[in-house]
């Protein structure tokens, strides 16, 4: 009986073992052995990128495996801007890969490319990022990924016992589209400010929809100080980037004169 109790706990630790390994994953698992010979060439390329905090550059990744590797291949990134070197990089060689970073201002038109060298000397350019072959476009125009704006127009508005009323307008978001974590950028909130005399006396919060690309401003109503003539009220748009950044564009600008606000003009 005792004989029959311990095979039984034994099968089912067995089966416990089987199970767990089963569920377990290998999150090391080298690549596959690639051949020693052969014509030079790419395999992969991966490319990645973070902003500065100063979001006037952003250091550029690259990961790539040829398409043989040999004791003594070399390989460097290129990057080139209008026909001229602007970076060279010499890759380091790790489990399978070649790796390498390159640290750019924020310029349009990058060309990125890998340049292997075989342990003979042979050697071949290799487009890895160009207007021609495009892997990341964001990454060829840097400057435009990482440019982050907005923009307002007030297209209609009423200003009656104290009260300043914007009937329509139209809010313009562009978020960068490269991170300084290597992440994404959202929008935190949007928000309309109105100034007297250059200083706020009220605030309103945007509703937000998946497309912040433009934001409809609809019957937005400001309590508005007494005023005199000459005196000025100012509708700012800001707006609060998850990466901690503020964005700030005129909206409207209106002068005070016997009893009427009129917007300036120019």
């Amino acid at each position: 009986m005792k004989k029959n109790v311990f095979a039984v706990i034994a099968l089912a630790a067995a089966l416990v073992l089987v199970l767990c390994g089963c569920g377990k994953k290998d999150t090391d698992t080298p690549p596959e052995k690639l051949p020693e010979s052969g014509e030079l060439g790419l395999n992969s390329v991966e490319l990645s990128a973070y902003a500065w905090s100063s979001n006037n550059g952003a250091t550029v990744s690259v990961k790539a495996q040829p398409a043989y590797y040999a004791e003594g291949m070399k390989a460097q990134l290129v990057v080139r801007l209008e026909g001229e070197e602007v970076e060279n990089e010499e890759c380091t060689w790790d489990n399978g890969y070649f790796y390498a970073e390159a640290d750019l201002n924020a310029d349009d038109g990058l060309c990125y490319y890998l340049i292997l060298t075989a342990p003979d000397g042979e050697t071949a350019e290799l487009e890895v990022n160009t207007p021609n072959n495009p892997g990341d476009e964001d990454l060829i125009n840097l400057a435009h990924a990482l440019e982050a704006y907005c923009h307002m127009d007030v297209s209609d508005f009423t200003y009656s016992g104290s009260k300043l009323t914007v009937h329509s307008g139209l809010a313009q978001i562009q978020l960068p589209q490269i991170a300084q974590d290597g992440g994404s950028v959202a929008c935190d909130k949007a928000e309309l400010v109105l100034l007297y005399n250059e200083q706020e006396v009220a605030r309103v919060k945007l509703p937000l929809t998946e497309d912040i690309s433009q934001v409809a401003v609809s019957d937005v109503v400001f309590d508005v100080p007494a005023m005199q003539d000459d005196e000025q009220l100012m509708l700012n748009l800001e707006v609060t980037l998850t990466d901690g950044q503020l964005l700030t564009a005129p909206a409207c600008t209106w002068f005070y004169n016997d009893g009427q606000l009129l917007p300036a003009v120019g």
